[in-house]
């Protein structure tokens, strides 16, 4: 039997859902997609197995965490891709695959031939058999990489509960598996040869403390050994873990985290190899045209670090190598990834996010005894790599934008004694940088568009939909700075007695929801949520937020306002005639308001004057 596609997905994991989305917003046609999986159930995010999977209490399960909810987005249940016309091919094996003919041959015989091909096989747990250890398939032996062997834990799990466990690895799996099992009251040894946990990225004192909250929790560390053997009974089950040093650990079950190989071997003969994944290029296509690869599997240049070829093995790099593959074979102009490295974890009631690359000085700071603490690297004087325990969004947000934007260091000292200040500073500061070099520092013409004015405040400022007001701003133009203010005075009637907190920030990606919320309330318009990922994201727009802490109370507030720009040169623009627009000034540059809101029972608190302002206050 031969079945035909246009597009086909290879493998079911993380990657293969939020491919699926994509190209369904892109408006792939029914019929023309396939996703071909080993799992018997659809897509689903795969971080919740070593996480509320395991949990004693309320554990998740399906259909809870399909993707894309990971990502805070659609849920795709079965249902979902039967509605859009996608064909889900589970259960099935590829066991070859000709990327020359665009075949691949399942094992029950099946032809299924594909346009473009998406790689998103992933990767396979390593086994102890990888290392020379025998008799590591006992029936109390685990892994944990796919919805099967979850199961198989938590069934284990149940069965000894308060028995003795071994964890054979140190690193992120057996970090994650551990705390899960010291919460379902198992006795827990971790074993592992190096001499702290996570070493491939945590530093020696962070390490520490990691290890002091785990001890504290009834765990015990077994540093600089390994596994040897199993002493097994008359039926098979490990009853004993023998290490090198010739230590027995008493076991009633055994978790094996040692690291994972990529699925590649179904091209390693056809497509070009790197770094022991599928070399692609930024837009995540191989060395055949007709063939991506994403997630685990994929090799990409990571703009991040001078495009060095990297195989990020995290869910949020499966997540978006998949978005970004899509693209690019949907529009064909989507351009190269631009990828920060992100890596988190939540075990107990602990939770860190790190990104970049943990290379260069590494300065500590903050308070290791309470919890809340965090790193920079620091590499030829710009800050490649930060880590942070017990961040809220916002500061996670903050050391992720010193990240990207390479923030400068000059005093290491002064570094250390700010701490996570100077991310939270530096990060209200790189798009002013960033806005300095669009601007050339020689003023900026502003053109703000009243239209979508109209919406949200009427037509009493004598504006109407379409109407455009100009004024020239130089950065030291106090008159011009004033004229702004006045524009969005006139919309404002002193009506309301309540006297909010509001605070201003930059936009952040977690005011995703309540942005996208704000517009379908104030304007007719309907936005694609790629508009309003752009703005979050910084992507092309500058925005800026007016947030209420008074309500909320959290370090972030609620959002009630929003001004959104975008920056255009004034010799592309079609309003450099109606500017008179001066030739020899080449820098000149116009800002577009593309959106500017307030929620209705703010509108009397000169808020929409104040986001202006901010927004102009960058620019100069």
């Amino acid at each position: 039997m031969v079945r035909d596609f246009v597009y086909v997905i290879l493998g079911g994991g993380v990657a293969a859902g939020y491919a699926a989305l994509e190209f369904v917003r892109r408006g792939v046609g029914r019929g023309e997609l396939c996703i071909i999986s080993e799992e018997s159930v659809p897509p689903y995010e795969r971080p919740a197995l070593s996480k509320g999977y395991l949990l004693p209490e309320a554990p998740a399960r399906l259909p809870t965490f399909y993707t894309c909810v990971g990502a805070n987005d659609e849920q795709l249940p079965p249902i979902w891709y039967k509605e859009h016309g996608i064909d889900l091919v589970l259960g099935t094996r590829v066991k070859s695959a000709n990327v020359q003919l665009k075949q691949l041959i399942t094992t029950t015989g099946e032809t299924i031939t594909y346009k473009i091909l998406i790689i998103a096989t992933g990767a396979r747990a390593l086994k102890l058999e990888n290392f020379g250890i025998s008799e590591s398939d006992a029936e109390n032996v685990c892994y944990l990489r796919n919805l099967t062997d979850a199961n198989r834990l938590v069934g284990l799990m149940q069965e000894c509960r308060g028995g003795n466990t071994v964890v054979i690895g140190g690193g992120y799996i057996g970090m994650e598996c551990a705390a899960a099992l010291a919460t379902n009251q198992m006795k827990v040894a971790m074993v592992f040869p190096d001499a702290y946990c996570m070493s491939r990225l945590f530093t020696p004192k962070i390490a520490d403390f990691y290890e002091s909250y785990y001890k504290s929790k009834g765990v015990i560390f077994i540093k600089r050994n390994a596994l040897a053997s199993f002493d097994n009974d008359l039926k098979g089950k490990v009853k004993a873990v023998i290490l090198k040093d010739g230590t027995h650990l008493p076991a009633d079950l055994v978790v094996v985290g040692i690291g994972i190989r990529p699925n590649t071997n179904l091209f390693e003969d056809q497509l070009q190899l790197e770094k022991g994944g599928i070399k692609v290029n930024g837009q995540m296509q191989s060395s055949d045209p007709s063939v991506y690869a994403v997630g685990d599997v994929a090799a990409f240049p990571v703009k991040q670090f001078g495009n060095e070829i990297r195989r990020l093995e995290h869910v949020d790099a499966a997540r978006k190598t998949a978005k970004h593959a899509v693209a690019a074979i949907m529009a064909r102009d989507a351009g190269d990834l631009d990828y920060l490295p992100f890596i988190y974890s939540r075990v107990f009631t602990l939770s860190w996010q790190f990104y970049g690359d943990n290379v260069g000085q590494v300065v500590h700071y903050g308070d290791f005894s309470s919890g809340n603490f965090g790193a920079y690297w620091i590499d030829k004087g710009v800050v490649v790599g930060a880590f942070l325990e017990g961040g809220n969004k916002g500061d996670n947000e903050a050391i992720a934008k010193v990240v990207r934007f390479k923030a400068t260091v000059n005093d290491i000292a002064e570094l250390q004694r700010a701490g996570l200040e100077f991310a939270l500073c530096k990060s209200q500061l790189v798009a002013k940088r960033y806005l300095r070099y669009a601007i050339a520092g020689v003023g900026v013409a502003l053109a703000i568009s009243i239209a979508y004015f109209a919406y949200g405040y009427g037509k009493s400022d004598g504006f109407h939909k379409g109407s455009v007001w100009l004024r020239n701003l130089d950065t030291d133009d106090r008159e011009s700075y004033a004229g702004v203010s006045k524009v969005a005075l006139l919309m404002l009637e002193p009506r309301s007695t309540h006297r909010p907190t509001i605070k201003y920030r930059p936009i952040l990606p977690s005011d995703l929801e309540a942005l996208e919320q704000i517009h379908v309330s104030l304007f007719p318009i309907r936005y694609e949520r790629e508009f309003f990922l752009n703005v979050v994201h910084g992507n092309g727009i500058v925005s800026w937020a007016a947030v209420d802490v008074s309500q909320s109370g959290s370090h972030d507030g609620e959002l009630i306002g929003f001004v959104t720009t975008r920056l255009i040169l004034a010799k592309e623009s079609e309003l450099a005639d109606l500017i008179q627009y001066n030739a020899l000034r080449k820098e000149t540059t116009l800002v577009y308001i593309l959106t500017l809101g307030v929620v209705e029972h703010y509108r009397n608190h000169g808020i929409a004057t104040s986001l202006i302002r901010e927004d102009v206050y960058m620019l100069t």
